[in-house]
């Protein structure tokens, strides 16, 4: 990878750490053995080849691990074409979040992606999420609550030998 991309891994990395985000930068093989040790209820991922994506009911679910389209330097944010109805709910309701990033996916700004976000927009339910760290919400009384909006915890796999 060259320096410009391994700069750009570190602008990323250092957005996400700064809204609480998790990031470990790996290859396929250690993704594979994170997806070992963890009790994934709910997959989706054309890296792994795997959509495990099981009904998500009242009981939510502990961990999910789904992969994105796109992640964006300048803000830490992940950004995913989620039109399907189970992607979009685990990255709801899921307390803790993984999500895969290719390297070569990660772009400088959210102006990187206009050509992305039109085309998967462009018909009718389309629908695409940005995710920048996990959940915050707070009350007018300045109480914060993490997750009650979508995780309490969010990592980031960049996947850096695709």
């Amino acid at each position: 990878m060259t320096s410009k991309g391994n700069s750009i891994i570190d602008r990323f990395t250092q957005s996400a750490i700064a809204v609480t985000a998790a990031v470990k930068v790996i290859n396929k093989e250690q993704l594979l053995s994170e997806k070992e040790e963890h009790n994934f209820k709910f997959i989706s991922s054309e890296i792994l080849q795997q959509f495990d994506q099981h009904y998500i009911g009242k009981e939510g679910v502990d961990e999910a691990l789904v992969e994105v389209n796109h992640a964006i330097a300048e803000t830490g944010t992940v950004v995913l074409e989620c039109s399907n109805e189970q992607v979009r709910t685990a990255t709801c309701v899921a307390e803790h979040l993984y999500v895969i990033v290719k390297a070569s996916s990660l772009v400088e700004c959210s102006h990187d992606i206009v050509d992305f976000m039109a085309e998967n927009t462009q018909n009718q339910g389309g629908y695409i999420a940005f995710i920048s760290g996990p959940s915050r919400t707070a009350d007018i009384e300045r109480v914060l609550t993490v997750g009650a909006h979508g995780p309490r915890e969010l990592t980031i796999f960049i996947v850096s030998d695709l």
